[in-house]
């Protein structure tokens, strides 16, 4: 992409729902162009402060370490995806992994170095946030909180009942792949 990013303007044509979940994907898409930058400044992805941040949560409040798939649960990624990073980051040495008594449960922790590296990035991170926001007022800025926090707790029990079992079964049954149909059936 060449040049500054711009706001489509047709993007402020189309009415809502439509027009609102455009506008939401576009400003995710300008969030990671402005983010991804700076944290490559401290040698990690978006992604990979994530991770770092989860596991920096989780000892703030007592846990040393995390099993990869509780990493994957609070992030909303994909265990796939989850242990790439892990692996970078281990490469990196921000943090290690060890076996728990289950030994099918990989357990993740920070190590010293990645202490470090989030202790480093939280000295300009608070800045950057709030640049981010600096175009709200403050009561602006409370109302967007609050209406994000509302489509959250939406989109979460929009989340839990598409993955009950009751759907799941329904949702496999209606997407039978074509290469899985009979050949005699139209």
């Amino acid at each position: 992409m060449k040049g500054p990013p711009v706001l489509d303007s047709r993007l402020m044509e189309i009415p809502p729902p439509e027009g609102t979940m455009l506008r939401l994907v576009h400003n995710m898409g300008l969030l990671r162009q402005i983010m991804d930058p700076y944290f490559v400044q401290f040698g990690i992805s978006s992604p990979q402060w994530g991770i770092l941040r989860v596991l920096q949560r989780a000892y703030d409040s007592g846990e040393i370490s995390l099993p990869q798939k509780e990493i994957s649960r609070r992030l909303l990624i994909q265990p796939p995806s989850v242990t790439a990073l892990v692996d970078r980051l281990e490469r990196m040495g921000l943090l290690h992994r060890g076996s728990s008594d289950d030994l099918r449960v990989r357990m993740v922790a920070l190590t010293d170095a990645g202490r470090k590296m989030i202790a480093d990035v939280q000295e300009k991170h608070p800045d950057q946030i709030r640049s981010l926001f600096s175009g709200f007022s403050p009561s602006e800025l409370e109302d967007f909180h609050a209406l994000l926090g509302k489509l959250g707790t939406h989109l979460a029990l929009i989340s839990a009942r598409s993955q009950s079992p009751t759907n799941i079964s329904a949702n496999s049954a209606k997407a039978k792949p074509h290469s899985q149909r009979s050949p005699h059936t139209k």
